[in-house]
């Protein structure tokens, strides 16, 4: 006796191009089905997988459906999921319904995923810094995202130094003054104003100008007995100061989605002396370390009060751990020198007192040139694959990328200029919180909201991690599983990840890419 059922249903969002399709079990899909009826029969011959049905339904009926389910209880109790393609009218409830199997829901219950090299998808660890690889999606100019002073450093004490002191009274002239390590020949007085400065050397106007060696300004900051009496008794090590910088939350004001947003291209931290040179560092490579918060990056700041003021400015557990990356840090500009009517000393200024812009960012080639590869690299993998999938067809149309210069002009174009930064209290080290504008992260985090991360790895892919959904997409000649499935149907399984699939976990909310799917 004939026992095959139909069911007509309508309002089934899914796609015969698979670029939509429900992790739904078959008992799910059944329910979604009788959920969305139209009509029902159970009395049909066998119905052949022949993509046509001649079913007992009014012409009016079948219009309304757009998708059936059919079983052939006699020979399986399996359950057929299809697309209806078309209707065509053979009489007064005779209706010739031609359909297209929806393999992926037809067959989904049946096949295990399996490990396979993963182009793209959603990740269930979104952490700042966990990815990193290149996207090529254009970034348009950088924008400063806010500017840190280190205004410690703007206030100014006045140095001599002295081969003997003003009278007998003090000390016994040193034969040399330790100056953080530094040794120099003789002795100094630290001055807190010019007017102290006059002083001094008017006392020296009687007959002995020769016992100044040097004046010169330098940040009071680095001077370890600053507060004590006038004459300087030197000090055994450079004086350190922190600088701690909290990490980005947000893009010119808009907060994103997607953590990978947070990290290099897209956001980075600039460091400028000031006076000619610039370093740029990633905050994705600032290691962890248990006395730095998780959210904030160190720099440490170090000085000795010699002539010209030398310090460096150094990352804390930059691309290293537990240490200040030497090699990553950067020379802060020379401090004035003052000259007084003694020939000798003119002459010494003008061959050594010229304020030259040292220390030009070691890395700054480094990262453009990465900047570089990113554009290759994005034409590389999709030149690699010959199916053209949806992500890659995104990419491209908001992937034209151009070199951009991740320096500021005023940092690149400001050599030699210590005399008038120490006169504007300028003369100090600035942190610019660099970040593309809230335009391009709007446009970058929709994209990765929608199809992920790049991978580019043999793992698991990830088809349920989301609330909502989840977006695969593997290599060209990957498999992303294999179980009970005849051959045709998992090759167009393969073929849909392969292109790119995004994988809806309820069909209420199929299309809608306003919900939080974090």
């Amino acid at each position: 006796m004939p026992n095959s059922k139909i069911i007509l249903a309508k309002n089934i969002k899914m796609d015969k191009e698979y670029n939509n399709v429900l992790d739904y079990s078959e008992t799910n899909m059944l329910n979604l089905v009788n959920s969305n009826i139209i009509a029902s029969a159970n009395n049909y011959s066998f119905i052949r997988q022949n993509n046509t049905i001649q079913a007992g339904f009014t012409y009016e009926q079948c219009l309304k459906a757009n998708y059936i389910a059919f079983q052939n209880p006699n020979y399986s109790n399996k359950w057929f999921f299809a697309f209806v393609d078309d209707i065509i009218y053979k009489g007064d409830k005779n209706t010739e319904i031609q359909y297209t199997i929806d393999v992926w829901s037809t067959w989904f219950s049946y096949w295990n995923k399996q490990n396979c090299y993963v182009l793209r998808h959603h990740v269930n660890d979104d952490v700042a810094g966990n990815y990193t690889q290149p996207e090529g999606l254009e970034t348009g100019e950088y924008i400063s995202d806010g500017m840190i002073k280190v205004d410690e450093l703007t206030s100014m004490s006045y140095i001599i130094q002295v081969s003997e002191w003003v009278n007998a009274s003090e000390n016994n002239k040193p034969l040399a003054t330790n100056y953080g390590g530094v040794y120099s020949a003789g002795g100094a007085y630290i001055c807190p104003d010019i007017t102290t400065v006059v002083n001094i050397l008017k006392a020296f106007q009687d007959g002995r100008a020769d016992a100044i060696l040097n004046v010169y300004m330098c940040p009071t900051y680095f001077i370890s007995n600053k507060n004590s009496s006038l004459q300087y008794s030197g000090q055994s090590t450079p004086i350190y100061l922190s600088k701690y910088i909290n990490k980005p939350t947000s893009i010119d004001g808009y907060t994103p989605k997607n953590k990978k947003l947070l990290t290099f291209p897209y956001c980075f931290l600039n460091l400028s002396n000031n006076n000619g040179s610039v370093n740029s560092y990633m905050y994705e490579l600032f290691e962890d370390d248990n006395g730095i918060p998780n959210n904030q990056v160190l720099f440490n700041i170090k000085g000795v009060p010699t002539v010209g003021s030398s310090s460096k400015c150094v990352p804390y557990a930059y691309k290293i751990y537990g240490n200040d990356n030497e090699d990553e840090g950067i020379i802060g500009g020379k401090f004035p020198t003052l000259s007084w009517s003694e020939d000798a000393y003119i002459n010494w200024l003008t061959q050594n007192s010229v304020n030259i812009g040292i220390g030009v960012a070691s890395n700054l080639l480094t990262i453009l040139g990465g900047a570089g590869m990113i554009a290759s690299g994005g034409g590389a993998t999709a030149g690699a694959s010959a199916i053209v999938s949806g992500s890659l067809g995104i990419a491209s149309q908001i992937g034209q990328i151009y070199q951009h210069s991740i320096t500021p002009n005023v940092a690149k174009g400001n050599t030699n200029g210590g005399d008038i930064n120490t006169s504007s209290n300028t003369n100090t080290f600035y942190f610019y919180k660099m970040n593309i504008r809230a335009e391009y992260a709007r446009i970058i985090d929709d994209y990765f909201s929608r199809y992920g991360y790049k991978i580019n790895r043999i793992t698991s892919p990830n088809i349920t991690g989301r609330p909502i959904f989840n977006y695969v997409e593997i290599g060209s000649s990957e498999c992303i599983g294999y179980g009970d499935v005849p051959s045709k149907y998992m090759d167009i399984i393969n073929r849909a990840c392969r292109k790119g699939v995004t994988i809806w976990h309820n069909h209420s909310n199929l299309g809608n890419y306003s919900l939080n799917n974090q």
